[in-house]
């Protein structure tokens, strides 16, 4: 796939609206930053 984005590419693969896919990288991030919170010394990026 040449000159698309990665965002294309996981819609076009994955058949999920963007709202879906917006949800699922809300949910990723807060879990990653709720792992992180347990670790100590890790701050999440703005």
């Amino acid at each position: 796939m040449r000159g698309g984005s990665l965002a294309d590419a996981l819609l076009e693969n994955t058949g999920e609206t963007v709202a879906a896919m917006a949800k699922l990288n809300e949910d990723v991030r807060r879990l990653r930053d709720r792992i992180y919170d347990h670790l100590a010394g890790w701050v999440a990026p703005v």
